[in-house]
């Protein structure tokens, strides 16, 4: 975890450089919380409501481990392994798609989650060796085990969908060039992009018709369904609002 003081980039900075690891954490001197994320292909203007990178499909990379240059792979072998084999079996990623992102042994050993250090370029049905930050702390079997891949969710974040389609997970209170990385608020008050007329005090959520912005639950699109759930989990409350302007809400992000 970083502070203003200690952060090896400036809180209001963006980068072309990475400079910290993938969702670190900065508290400021206000005791707002961020977490350090990469853009995508697309800029971002300051304000706007971010979700979550894509995944890739095919059941998030879904592979059995084959045999190779690995270390603690056979049954029996000793634990400790930092690198493994991956078969993908349907899928292609680029090289470090999923670095810093998780493997996740699913079969024999299930629930083992660990983080990804690197790998290079994977094709569909061939081996990929994966590298690990940390050893491992099981056995794992050849064709036993199989293993999920998930990509950092801070690694590329897009503008909230209308749709809603992935988690929301940040808003950068700079604007954001293509594929830079920033630190993005996601506890603690901050601008925001606004649908329609925010109402002071009350809760936030999502917009369901506008990328990037939120609307106070009031509003007819987030009522309460019958069943007692909100369409969509609350986000925030809106502090102060600023009628005509696209970013002119303060809101107290609760991400």
């Amino acid at each position: 975890m970083f502070t203003q003081g200690t952060a090896p980039q400036k809180l209001n900075q963006s980068s072309t450089e990475k400079r910290a690891p993938l969702g670190a954490m900065l508290v400021d001197e206000n005791g707002r919380i961020f977490r350090y994320a990469r853009a995508s292909a697309t800029a971002i203007t300051g304000g706007t409501l971010c979700q979550a990178t894509d995944q890739i499909t095919s059941s998030h990379v879904l592979g059995k481990l084959t045999a190779g240059s690995n270390v603690g792979l056979a049954t029996g072998a000793n634990r400790g392994t930092k690198s493994v084999r991956h078969t993908a079996t349907t899928t292609s990623f680029a090289e470090n798609f999923f670095r810093e992102g998780v493997f996740a042994n699913v079969i024999s050993s299930a629930g083992i989650a660990i983080v990804v250090d690197g790998h290079p370029a994977s094709t569909a049905s061939a081996a990929c060796q994966l590298t690990f930050k940390d050893p491992a702390g099981v056995v794992f079997s050849t064709g036993a085990s199989r293993g999920i891949l998930f990509p950092n969710p801070f690694d590329g974040v897009l503008i909230c969908a209308a749709a809603y389609a992935r988690p929301p997970i940040c808003v950068p209170q700079q604007d954001i060039g293509a594929s830079e990385y920033f630190w993005g608020l996601v506890n603690g008050f901050g601008i925001g992009r606004y649908d329609g007329t925010l109402i002071e005090g009350m809760p936030v959520v999502p917009s369901l018709s506008v990328a990037g912005a939120v609307i106070t639950i009031a509003d007819d699109l987030n009522t309460l369904t019958a069943g007692g759930r909100n369409a969509t989990h609350v986000i925030g409350q809106c502090l102060a609002f600023a009628s005509g302007q696209t970013h002119g809400c303060l809101i107290n992000w609760r991400l």
